[in-house]
């Protein structure tokens, strides 16, 4: 009677699935710690420039500077991830889900951003959303998915300790300074797990 030594088994075949995500979030975690700061870096600088900017002057139409974060981070972005695009290994369906929670952040924010420029510039004063309150919720959440998927305690406690508290608290503020408040949010969820991420791989490779 022949067999198939090809033939892999439901148990085996579970095993090279499991190996493969493995291998995927080892590679995630090597390389884009980097990316991460480029991105944390661009968002809590135009944060703050958008502060001061509106706090000098209280022209709405500074709330164009917004658009900075995508057109400088994009480039960035791209830049820093060829040591992640060039390194030989399969894609799996985790590296999809990472990259569709931060695609999907960053399309939100770009879609609130025009809203934050577009109603003072139509003078739509009476329906007041809360953008920025809905960014720093958005963005401890999409930190916190980053670290269930990577298994990153530090980044899942960040994400939760600053979504909801930082959302409840940015309502308590007037006027243009929960800008710093998102900024200092921004630092958090994205600049720090970059460095902490850029600060393991060191490790690792010096082991």
């Amino acid at each position: 009677m022949e067999t198939n030594e090809n033939t892999l088994d439901p148990r085996r075949s579970l095993e090279l699935i499991a190996d493969m995500v493995a291998n995927s979030r080892r590679r995630l975690e090597r390389h884009i710690g980097t990316p991460l700061l480029a991105w944390g870096i661009v968002i809590t600088a135009v944060t703050v420039a958008v502060w001061g900017a509106l706090t000098a002057t209280g022209n709405p139409l500074w709330n164009l500077l917004w658009f900075a974060i995508p057109l400088i981070g994009w480039p960035l972005d791209r830049l820093t991830r060829r040591r992640l695009d060039t390194e030989p290994a399969a894609r799996t369906w985790f590296d999809g889900m990472l990259s569709g929670i931060w695609t999907l952040f960053g399309g939100v924010a770009i879609g609130l951003g025009c809203i934050a420029v577009a109603l003072p510039l139509l003078h739509i004063t009476s329906l007041p959303l809360p953008i920025v309150q809905l960014l720093i919720l958005l963005l401890g959440f999409a930190n916190g998915a980053t670290g269930i998927l990577l298994h990153n305690h530090a980044m899942l406690a960040i994400g939760i300790l600053t979504a909801v508290p930082g959302t409840a608290f940015a309502f308590s503020i007037a006027g243009y300074d929960v800008l710093l408040l998102f900024a200092g949010i921004a630092a958090l969820n994205v600049i720090v797990p970059g460095w902490l991420l850029n600060r393991r791989a060191r490790k690792g490779e010096q082991l």
